[in-house]
């Protein structure tokens, strides 16, 4: 807690006391004061610490009614107290502003931020607050860099594929009726089969064990575990890029379930189902996707941002498995070398080596291309891997966070490692197995026409309106107005009328 009470300016507000009982507030014009405060903010998303007596707050209410504002408390303690006063108590109905404290203010940031929508991001300290509170600021500017980098990281990415999602999902949808029944034996472990080098060391221990495994492998070692005579029971991609029909040019004399992302490339998928294998759909966090799957047998599955090895592991999860084990989740260049034997890369590369340009030296422009750090014998980066860590291995800014990712998924899931790469799903709550049986026995087939119109008839309703509001149709809308608002030629246009593009395009596919 950090106010030790109240004071009264001249005309009667309440003012807070820090504690050494020195106001927030000028105990003259505190109202003046928060006009002030509020001028030198810009319309949009907005961050101020320090509610105190909330007249700065009303100040910028008052001025940016269509901002979106972030409100910091030192702690809850403090926050409640704050929000006890009569005239705090009537911004906590306005629908522009949450209160938060610095422990929840990163998941406040990554919620609420939408570039698009807010061109403008600020951060600004009261400044009695800060004076006060040095330590509680520190974290709250620790807290925010941390979001923004995670928010542009995800902006980065919606504005590459924005586009790409949203074609793919709609050409995946109007061949789609309903997913296939998947049979599977939940007494064996489910082994997730990631592409990373140490995914050689166990092709060995895999073929000898390959009966008591139901196998799901990621994309990019399909081909790997081919060459081994090792056929896979699953095979997942969330790839939207035409580049994964790659993947799936290996025949493949066992028959196998492909699950792609409704996002995937709609040539992957067709190229996958070319051997007469069965295609299983899956959604994961596009709003699009989810908004226009919600009456289907598609089920959500967590990919962490888009790292498959994540959806491997929670389909897995899905089906029912409570013993997972994951192998070749190096998240590191091993030993020189980015990816195991047999993937896409190797054949690609080995058909473009010659006497100036080898294997290794177009290997090296792959791994090097970004900033690298040497790993040396740090185990925690290898700790998916049956072999131990190599020497010589190094990782980059982007495979580091497709770790953390794996990590947080781990955790959040509850997995409890009881032996080396060994996970149990917690005995909680509605095996997924029951569930989806269920989900798949059903008759009920998909509409496309009719999910497309029930679609249109209420987004029509938010474009022909004056006031333009952010509904979860709009939204869905976001990729593709983060494509544009990066492409030139459109990048000057306002938000609605991004949206409003978004909208045009997804008419023309109907």
């Amino acid at each position: 807690m950090i106010y030790s009470g109240l004071a009264a300016s001249k005309n009667n507000a309440q003012i807070p006391l820090f504690y050494n009982d020195k106001p927030m507030h000028s105990k003259y014009s505190p109202e003046k004061e928060g006009e002030v405060f509020a001028s030198y903010f810009k319309e949009g998303f907005i961050i101020t610490a320090g509610l105190g007596g909330g007249f700065h707050i009303k100040a910028l209410l008052q001025k940016f009614n269509q901002s979106f504002i972030i409100c910091v408390e030192a702690d809850k303690e403090s926050l409640d107290f704050c929000l006890s006063l009569n005239e705090n108590k009537l911004l906590l109905e306005n629908k522009n502003i949450i209160f938060t404290t610095p422990d929840f203010l990163e998941e406040e940031i990554i919620k609420n931020y939408i570039p698009p929508l807010y061109e403008n991001f600020t951060l600004e300290f009261q400044r009695a607050w800060l004076t006060n509170n040095e330590d509680a600021a520190k974290k709250i500017q620790l807290a925010a860099k941390s979001a923004l980098e995670k928010v542009s990281a995800d902006f980065s990415v919606q504005s590459h594929f924005g586009k790409q999602w949203q074609r793919n999902l709609l050409l995946n949808l109007k061949n789609f009726s309903k997913n296939p029944y998947v049979k599977t034996d939940l007494s064996k472990t489910a082994l997730i089969c990631a592409a990373g080098p140490g995914l050689e060391n166990s092709l060995s221990f895999i073929k000898k064990q390959r009966a008591s495994y139901f196998i799901i492998c990621a994309d990019t070692s399909y081909g790997t575990l081919l060459e081994s005579s090792i056929f896979p029971d699953a095979v997942v991609s969330v790839d939207s890029q035409h580049v994964s029909c790659q993947h799936f040019y290996h025949f493949n004399k066992s028959k196998t379930l492909f699950v792609f992302d409704i996002t995937s490339s709609p040539d992957a998928v067709r190229k996958a189902g070319e051997n007469g294998n069965d295609i299983f759909f899956i959604k994961s966090a596009h709003p699009l996707s989810r908004l226009l799957c919600r009456n289907t047998d598609i089920p959500f599955i967590n990919t962490g941002s888009g790292t498959v090895t994540i959806g491997c592991v929670d389909f897995a999860r899905f089906l029912g498995f409570q013993k997972i084990q994951i192998t070749g989740a190096d998240f590191a260049y091993t030993n020189g070398k980015p990816y195991a034997k047999g993937t896409y890369l190797e054949k690609q590369y080995l058909s473009r080596n010659n006497r100036f340009k080898t294997e290794e030296e177009l290997y090296c422009t792959l791994m090097f291309r970004t900033e690298t750090e040497r790993i040396g014998n740090d185990e925690s980066i290898c700790l998916f891997k049956y072999s131990m860590p190599a020497k010589n291995s190094f990782t980059t800014q982007i495979l580091n966070r497709y770790r953390l990712s794996l990590d947080k998924y781990l955790a959040d899931s509850n997995f409890d490692e009881k032996e080396r790469n060994v996970f149990f799903t917690a005995q909680s709550g509605k095996n997924p197995a029951e569930e989806k049986s269920q989900l798949n026995k059903t008759e009920k087939t998909f509409s496309y026409k009719k999910s497309v119109e029930d679609f249109c008839s209420k987004i029509a309703l938010v474009m022909d309106s004056k006031d333009f509001i952010l509904t979860q149709e709009t939204a869905s809308l976001l990729p593709f107005a983060c494509y544009l608002k990066r492409n030139s030629a459109t990048s000057r246009l306002g938000n609605i009328e991004l949206i409003k593009l978004a909208y045009s395009n997804f008419r023309r596919y109907n």
